[in-house]
C-alpha cells in the first residue's frame, strides 16, 4: 500500500475518530452530568409556565398612594439606586439582590441538557423537546466514547453527521440567520462565524469516517477483519 493510500484509508480516519470522539464525549458529559444556572424566566419556560408581563402603568399606580405631592427634585444616582433596591423586584429577568443570591441560585440550577431543551422548544418541538434533548445528550456521550475506540464506527458517524446537520440548520441558518447576511460580514459576528464553520468541519469529519470506515487501531478491525482489509492491488500491466 502506498503512503497516500495508507494516509487516506488508515491514518486520517483515525485522526477524525479521535477528534469526533473527544468532542462528542465531553459535550455529552457536560449535557448529562453538569448543571448550569438559568434565569427565572427560563425556569418557567422549562416547566411549561407562560410568564405574564405586568404593564408598567400598573406598577406606577402602586406608587401613587403617597398622595398628590409635587414631584421631588431629581435624586442623586446613589440615592436612586438605594431606593430602587429597597422596593420589591418583580420576578422578571435574572436580577436578584446579593443577599438572596445563594439560596436563589440553588433553585435555578438545572442539567445542561435543559439548555438544549429550550433551544428545541423555540424551534417548535414543544412536548418532544425534553426527550429529544436528553436523547441527543446520551447519543453524544455514548457515540463519542464508541467512535473513539472504533466500535460500530460507521453507525455512530452517521448519527453524528445527522446531529451536526441539524445543529447547523437550527443554529447557524435559523437562529443566527447567517445566510441572510452578506458573506463578507460573517466574520464580524465572531461567535456565530466560528460556530458555523466548526459545525461544518465536524460534519465533514463525520461524513469522511462514514465513507472511509474506522481506519487503523479500531475495535471494528478486530471484530470484522475482512471488512477492514485493504482492497487488493491492481495487477501491473
Amino acid at each position: 500500500m502506498s503512503c497516500t493510500a495508507f494516509a487516506g484509508t488508515r491514518f486520517m480516519p483515525l485522526l477524525s475518530r479521535v477528534v469526533l470522539g473527544v468532542a462528542f464525549f465531553f459535550s455529552g458529559w457536560h449535557l448529562c452530568f453538569q448543571e448550569v444556572t438559568f434565569t427565572p424566566e427560563q425556569i418557567k419556560r422549562l416547566e411549561g409556565v407562560t410568564a405574564v408581563a405586568v404593564p408598567a402603568a400598573l406598577i406606577q399606580e402602586g406608587d401613587g398612594d403617597q398622595g398628590d405631592k409635587a414631584d421631588p427634585p431629581a435624586a442623586e444616582p446613589a440615592e436612586t439606586a438605594k431606593k430602587a433596591s429597597a422596593k420589591p423586584i418583580a420576578p422578571i429577568g435574572p436580577f436578584t439582590p446579593k443577599a438572596e443570591t445563594p439560596p436563589a441560585d440553588e433553585g435555578l440550577l438545572r442539567p445542561a441538557a435543559a439548555r438544549l431543551t429550550l433551544g428545541l422548544r423555540d424551534a417548535g418541538f414543544e412536548g418532544w423537546s425534553e426527550p429529544v434533548a436528553w436523547g441527543a445528550a446520551v447519543v453524544q456521550l455514548l457515540g463519542g466514547a464508541l467512535i473513539f475506540v472504533g466500535l460500530l464506527t460507521r453507525v455512530w458517524a452517521f448519527l453524528m453527521a445527522i446531529m451536526l446537520g441539524a445543529s447547523f440548520w437550527f443554529i447557524s441558518v435559523q437562529s443566527a440567520a447567517m445566510f441572510d447576511l452578506n458573506p463578507f460580514d460573517w466574520a464580524a459576528d465572531g461567535a456565530a462565524f466560528q460556530g458555523m464553520f466548526f459545525t461544518l468541519a465536524m460534519f465533514v469529519l463525520a461524513f469522511g469516517v462514514l465513507l472511509t470506515g474506522p481506519g487503523m487501531l479500531a475495535v471494528d478491525t478486530l471484530l470484522w477483519p475482512g471488512k477492514a482489509a485493504s482492497p487488493p492491488a491492481e495487477p501491473a500491466e
